[in-house]
This record gives C-alpha cells, structure tokens and sequence, in this order.
C-alpha cells in the first residue's frame, strides 16, 4: 500500500507516487507514474475512517464510471483494492477545479458560464443514457484544463454517500444538495439537474442561492424559500438565463427540466443568440413548449447498487433530518412575533446591521463587486424591505466591494501568444487587438508590448492589448556583382543591417580585378537583419602563362632552341570549347594545341620554339583570349 505522502512509493506493484495533489471528503489524491502504460494518472485512496464492510460498496460503485466514455467525462482507468483499502486510478487533467475557478474570477461572463454549463450537461446526459446518475455533482468535481476543456469527476461516489447512515458528508456538501435527496428520496435526473442549476447561478453570481451560517439552516432555507433570481445580484443577467436557473432549482423535482436534453435546448439556444446578437428577452418555459413532443431521456432505473436494504437506510436518514430540522425550527421561531424587512439599501453597513439587529432580526452579510455604489454600502436584502418575517430569521444584506480591481498580468517577452492569452484570460481580462512588429530582441511569436502595463490593476473584463513580435526584420539582399568593388559591397550591406561574411578571390575575364565576382546569398534573398552575405572578389584574367618566378616559363639556354611552360584555364562560355595553342617563330606559324576542353579547365603544356622573338596565342573556338610574345634577351 502507499505509504500517505511517501513520494516514490509504488501502489500494486504498478503505480509510483510522484505528487500529492491533495485531500478531499473521501480521497487522498496523488499523481502517479503508471508504470505499465507509460503515462501520467491521479490516484485517488479512499481514506482509513471508511467501515470494512463499506469496502465492497465502495468498489462496485466506483467500477460504474469505468464503463463511461465522453469527452467530458475523467476516464477511470481501474478500481483496485490493496492492503486493505480501495483506489482509483482516472486520467491525469492538468488544471484547476471549478470551484477554484469561480473563487478566483466569479462572476464569469455570459459565454463562459454557459460554455461551462453546456459541456457539464452534456457529460451528466451521455452518464443517463447509460443509466448512471452521478449524484454529487459540485464545482468541486468539475476540473478544467489549460485548454478549456471541461471534465467531470467522482461518478459513483453520491450513491455510497446516499444510502450511508452517515450525514456527515451531505452536510459538508449541502450547498448542493437538492432539497428531495435530503429528506432521503433517491439520487435522480432531476437532482442532478438542481446541483447543476446551483453551479451555473455560482458562476453567474459568484454566491450560491443558499447560504447561512450552519449546515442546517442552508437546508431549511433550501426546502423552504424561493431563490433569488440571479439576475437580481448580477444585474447583467438577461431574462433567459434568469429562467433556465431558477427551473433547475425547483423545489418540486417534477417541474424541473424533463431530461438534460430538454435543458441543453434552453442553453444551447443561448449560446446561439450570445453568439449571433439575439434577443434573451424570453422565458425556458417558452421554450419547452416548443420541444414538448421531444422523448424524454430515459430515467435510469433504480441503480442496481442501491438495494432494498439501501433504501431504508436512506429513508431513516432522511426522517431522522427532517425530524432535526423541526426541531430547529421549533428552537429558533416558535412563539417570535412578526416584524416588518427595515429598508436599509444605501445605508453604510454597521448602520444597517444596526437596525437590523434591533429589530430581532439576524444578518448575514455578502458582498459582492459594484461599479456604481461605495464600498460598505448595502445594496439590497432578501427578504426585501417591507417584508413580513419572523423575529430571529436571518437576513441576507448584500454590501458593496466597491469597483472590481483585476491586477494585469505582465506577459511580455517571456510569453508567446496562445500563452499570454490564457494568462490574460484567466485573469478576468479580455485580449485586445493584436498588432504585430518586427524585434531584434524578443523572439518571433513573443510578446513584446502590452497596454495596459503588468501590474496595472483595471476593472474585470478590460481588454489588454498586445503587440507581438516577428522576430528581426527581413531585408532583400542587394546586387552586388559586378560594378561593386569589396569596399562598396560592404558599405552597401552595412546601409541595411548585414553584414560581409567570408572573403574569397578567383580569376575571372569579365569582372575587372576587385569588383566582386559572385555572391551567397544571392540577389533578392529575402533575410533576417543581421545575415552575412559572402562575397567572391575578381583578381581579373588569369595569367596564360607563369612568368618570372611564378610558374614561368623558361626559354632554351643553349643554342636557338626554347621551350615555354604554357598553363591554360578555360574561359566561361560554351561546353566544351575548341581550344588551340598557336606557335609564331622562326620557322613560322603551326599549332601545337588543338583539343575540345570545357569552361574552367586548367591545363599545361610544354611549348617548343625556335629564334629570338617568339609569338604565343591561345585561342577558344578561333577567338584569341590571349596573347604574348617572348624576345630572347640580348637578342
């Protein structure tokens, strides 16, 4: 068994602790090597406090979503159980859970929030269809990664806690504990559906729709009052949206939506008209009119892990609850008298609580971001003012945060783009436009520039704009062959950021001596400022013959005999060339040479002459290409 926190400890002989992610109600969560398939996973322990004789129920109601496949659905690779506990293994999602999110940046934006929504409902309608209800769905089971993509976790887990005697767990999870599971009716579509509708309104507003101090009085409230409608915290909020969470969250489970396929209509036909500019002014029941003949989804039977004995559990749990919370309200409000919600909206807070305490009431205080109203200052309550109520109810008073303030993060330099975009995004900014521009110092596809500036601190939704960089500026490389010499070769590439690179000579019968010859690149190479270009000088013609103490030639010492060392380089222009070496001396003219050759051919050959003036022409297909005469000294 692992060892709890022991890094590098292996699990069956196949899984190696790398990390330990964290703790939850049931789990301690680490990430593990899985050592078999090669590849990163969460492992999740069931914690020691769980009974021996639940380690059955736990396995087979965890094995469930291992049969699930969906896009947005955690894949559970296996169920095991070692050393007398159970452990999971699931896919490994690099991200942060909703919770986290909505605690960081809530309240989300229309699109996301719906976005968001849309991709929980459709993984919670796939898990239906196969006839498993995932029974605890909360923010805390939804995890989302660096792309935005959206995975629900902890399938099976709500129906072991369902049919538990123990309420601890539902009292730490109450907040999205539909009202009918609490009084012990089965897990089903519809409370799936109500802890979805309590996720979006949370991402909508940034509070859930019940809250108090105890766990108690969150269910008291929950069974018996009507939720605020969102779009009274969030005033943004259009009617549509108002109506689709209000209907997830009926008490009645019967007049919530029929199926999840009936809800994703209602969110889908928002994303579209968010998407497209149309109008929200209108209400979900328009729209389950319109889709009334659609087949409901199939409500899974009575999950076969949930026996008989199961539901009597469920229902004892679920008397001896209600029988707590009429006790609490016997406690608490039995025998108060009635008094009248004081008007306290724009009063600073300790006077409101003032009053409001003085009136036998309680409040209970939540704030929340508002551009227009000082902070400290109450904005609204509920029950509103002038409402009837018993002494001792609590009253929620919604204060005044003042103005949002997001602090910019700095993504400049050291950010590519789709980086610096989720950066941005994340932080409850929007990007902004886009320019480009060329940076001899900020990699290609960096950030070079932002406006407004890292650590600005702006209102939530401001957009940020970018400038990213192309890397150096290209440049054409100019015509340098031929009327350059070196020197004006390296003014001309300096002019516009490059540079010269290596320096090489040769002979050449068309570019005079010092201009350049060739060039690499060549002309209008588009590159990068700060290229070097290498350059080919031209020595001019080459020498036909070697003279003095070069190659040479040497002339007959004694008698009227001579002999010169003739050396050839074959000019540029037709393959092959008819070249002939030709002999003018005392005895006369004839050609010593006569032979096809190609462009650049080097050859030597040995002349013999007769008399003091002697006369020696190369020539290429009968054109002379040079020509020199040798007068014998003294002679």
């Amino acid at each position: 068994m692992v060892d709890r926190g022991a890094i590098g400890s292996v699990l069956d002989d196949r899984y190696e602790v790398m990390e330990r992610l964290g703790e939850g109600l049931h789990f301690a969560v680490f990430k593990a090597k899985d050592r078999v398939q090669n590849r990163t996973v969460v492992v999740k322990l069931l914690k020691p406090d769980v009974r021996p004789n639940d380690l059955d129920a736990w396995r087979e109601a965890l094995s469930v979503p291992s049969k699930l496949s969906h896009p947005s659905i955690a894949q559970v690779y296996e169920v095991g159980r070692v050393d007398g506990t159970i452990y999971l293994v699931s896919e490994y999602v690099r991200g942060i859970n909703l919770k986290e999110r909505i605690r960081r940046t809530a309240p989300f934006s229309l699109a996301v929030a719906v976005d968001i929504a849309i991709a929980v409902a459709e993984a919670l309608e796939y898990a239906h269809k196969q006839g498993v209800i995932h029974s605890d769905v909360r923010p805390h089971n939804v995890l989302i990664n660096a792309e935005g993509e959206v995975k629900v976790t902890d399938f099976g887990v709500g129906a072991v806690l369902a049919r538990s005697p123990d309420s601890e767990p539902l009292l730490r999870t109450v907040h999205y504990v539909p009202p009918e599971v609490a009084e012990g009716s089965a897990p089903s579509v519809a409370s799936d559906m109500y802890s979805l509708g309590v996720i979006l309104y949370e991402m909508l507003t940034g509070v859930v729709p019940f809250d108090a101090e105890t766990p108690l009085a969150v269910l008291l409230r929950q069974a018996k009052e009507p939720a605020v409608p969102p779009g009274r915290i969030n005033v943004g909020i259009p009617r549509a949206i108002d109506g689709i969470v209000l209907k997830c969250l009926q008490k009645d489970p019967t007049k919530r939506y029929r199926s999840m396929s009936s809800l994703l209509a209602d969110l889908r036909a928002v994303q579209e008209a968010l998407r497209f500019g149309r109008s929200l002014d209108w209400a979900p029941a328009d729209v389950a009119d319109a889709v009334a003949q659609e087949p409901d989804e199939e409500e899974p039977a009575a999950p076969t892990y949930l026996s008989a004995m199961s539901r009597a559990a469920m229902l004892v749990t679920g008397v001896a609850l209600v029988a707590i919370l009429v006790m609490f309200w016997q406690i608490f409000f039995r025998g108060t008298r009635d008094v009248q919600v004081p008007e306290v909206s724009g009063m600073e807070r300790s006077q409101a609580e003032m009053r409001v305490a003085k009136l036998g009431l309680k409040p209970i205080f939540v704030e929340e971001w508002n551009d227009r109203v000082p902070a400290g200052t109450i904005l609204r309550t509920y029950p509103s003012a002038g409402s009837t109520v018993k002494q001792g109810r609590e009253i929620t008073l919604w204060v005044s945060k003042g103005p949002q303030i997001v602090t910019v993060p700095d993504v400049t330099k050291r950010m590519d783009e789709a980086t610096a975009r989720r950066v941005i995004q994340e932080s409850g900014l929007a990007v902004g436009a886009v320019d480009e521009q060329y940076s001899d110092d900020v990699p290609r596809g960096n950030v070079i520039e932002q406006d407004p500036p890292g650590n600005s601190r702006v209102a939530p939704g401001t957009q940020v704009a970018l400038v990213i960089s192309k890397g150096p500026e290209d440049v054409p490389v100019p015509d340098l062959v031929y009327d350059k010499t070196e020197r004006e070769a390296r003014n001309a590439l300096e002019r516009i950021g490059l540079t010269v690179g290596d320096v090489t000579r040769d002979y050449s019968d068309t570019v005079p001596a010092g201009n350049v010859l060739s060039q690499d690149p060549p002309a209008g190479t588009v590159v990068p400022v700060g290229s070097s270009v290498s350059l080919v000088v031209s020595r001019g013609p080459e020498p036909a013959f070697g003279e003095g103490g070069d190659t040479g030639w040497s002339g007959g010492i004694e008698g009227p005999q001579r002999r010169f060392r003739v050396e050839v380089r074959v000019p540029s222009g037709p393959d092959p060339q008819q070249i002939q070496i030709v002999v003018n001396d005392a005895n006369g003219s004839r050609v010593v040479f006569d032979e096809p050759r190609s462009p650049g051919d080097r050859f030597v050959r040995e002349v013999q002459a007769v008399g003091n003036d002697v006369d020696i022409q190369v020539t290429s297909d009968g054109k002379p290409f040079y020509h020199r005469v040798f007068h014998r000294p003294g002679g």
